[in-house]
């Protein structure tokens, strides 16, 4: 199956606004990716993707995604907050986020895949947020950039049924939050 780039390898130099529904409209594309210089926003809409769909979102600005279900992979890398403003349902699959800051209102659930939170430089996550994910684990960070977090809030993990790995190269601070793992393990590194 092909694979489709929108935006080419350098991007769109303006925003990407999505304004319609697309309900497996990619057919048996295997990979879709959007890269834009820009913003990119899919506020109130809603896209489903085949079970062994991928998806990538690369945007230098900001990232609203949308709803989004099925896929295999889902990822929505920024230059700015990545805002997750509709419900993100994969089945098994694995979603990454990446960006300088998050805002996870919307409900994450990715059954037993893993969903990784990769901070750009020094962000603070709200762990009131982070109960709004179920996933058979929880990565934040990579260990592979000077990443510094800060959890505030009251944050319920036994939404992860398995491993939930801080793993920064920087420094992680949870002393302004309350954690509950639930079921889940945490290793911090």
């Amino acid at each position: 199956p092909a694979n489709v780039v929108i935006g080419g390898a350098a991007g769109y130099s303006n925003d990407i606004l999505i304004s319609g529904n697309c309900n497996q409209c990619f057919g048996n594309v295997s990979s879709i990716t959007v890269n834009t210089k820009g913003d990119y926003t899919a506020t109130g809409t809603t896209l489903t993707l085949g079970h062994d769909q991928s998806f990538q979102v690369n945007a230098a600005g900001n990232v609203s995604t949308g709803t989004v279900i099925g896929g295999q992979s889902v990822g929505f890398t920024g230059g700015g907050v990545i805002s997750v403003d509709g419900a993100i349902t994969l089945p098994n699959g694995n979603l990454q986020l990446s960006g300088t800051g998050f805002d996870i209102s919307a409900p994450v659930n990715v059954g037993g895949g893993t969903v990784s939170l990769l901070p750009i430089g020094s962000t603070t996550i709200n762990g009131e947020q982070l109960s709004n994910i179920t996933a058979g684990g929880l990565n934040i960070g990579n260990g592979q950039a000077a990443q510094n977090v800060t959890l505030t809030g009251n944050t319920d993990l036994s939404n992860i049924s398995g491993q939930v790995n801080v793993n920064l190269g920087g420094n992680f601070d949870s002393s302004q939050a309350s954690v509950q793992v639930g079921n889940a393990s945490m290793i911090v590194n």
